[in-house]
C-alpha cells in the first residue's frame, strides 16, 4: 500500500474567508480524496516576525530561528510534509506580506545543497483582481520562478536555465502582450 502523501497548505490571506482561502480549502479537499493528508494552516492570522539576517541559523543550524513566534511550530511542519501549497492572494504584483514573511523565515531550514523546500512537491493558488492574469499579477513569474529554483530544484544559476524554467513554468496565452518577459 502507498504511504499517505502529507501536503501543508499555507493560506495568506489577512482576510479570514478570502478567496485564495476558499481555493485552499477546495485543494485540501482534493488532497484528502485522493487519499492523502492535508494540513491548512492560515498563516494570515499569526504573528510571524520578520527575518532579523542574524545570521545564527547558519552558524548553529541544529538550533535553529532564535526568533520565538507562531513560526516554530511551522519549521517541523515544513520538514514532516511532502509536499506544500502556497496560497496567496496577489497584492501590488507581489504575494501578501504574510506569505512573504513566511518564505523569508524559511531560510532558517537549510543545509549544504538544499533548502526548505527541496524534494516537495510545490503548489502555488494566486487569486488577484483583474481578468487578465498578467495584468493583475504578471510579475508574478518572476517572483514564482525564483520559489520554484531557491526553494524547491537546487540548480545552477546560469541565467539561461532560470529564462528555460521560466518559459516552461509559464507558457503566455496567445493574447499575451508582445513585450519581452523577463
Amino acid at each position: 500500500m502507498k504511504p499517505l502523501k502529507r501536503v501543508l497548505i499555507l493560506t495568506a490571506s489577512p482576510r479570514k474567508n478570502g478567496n485564495s482561502t476558499i481555493l485552499a480549502l477546495k485543494a485540501a479537499e482534493g488532497v484528502k480524496a485522493g487519499g492523502g493528508e492535508a494540513d491548512v494552516v492560515p498563516i494570515g492570522n499569526l504573528k510571524i516576525a520578520p527575518c532579523n539576517a542574524c545570521d545564527s541559523c547558519l552558524t548553529k543550524p541544529e538550533a535553529g530561528c532564535v526568533i520565538k513566534d507562531d513560526m516554530q511550530p511551522l519549521y517541523q511542519k515544513i520538514k514532516d510534509a511532502q509536499g506544500i501549497i502556497f496560497a496567496t492572494p496577489v497584492y501590488w504584483f507581489n504575494v501578501s506580506a504574510q506569505m512573504k514573511l513566511f518564505i523569508d523565515r524559511a531560510y532558517a531550514i537549510h543545509g549544504k545543497g538544499y533548502y526548505a523546500f527541496t524534494g516537495k512537491d510545490v503548489g502555488v493558488i494566486l487569486t488577484y483582481e483583474d481578468e487578465d492574469v498578467f495584468a493583475s499579477g504578471g510579475s508574478m513569474h518572476c517572483a514564482l520562478s525564483r520559489i520554484y529554483v531557491l526553494m524547491s530544484k537546487p540548480i545552477s544559476w546560469e541565467r539561461s536555465t532560470v529564462a528555460q524554467i521560466r518559459r516552461e513554468m509559464f507558457k503566455p496565452t496567445e493574447n499575451y502582450y508582445k513585450k519581452p518577459m523577463i
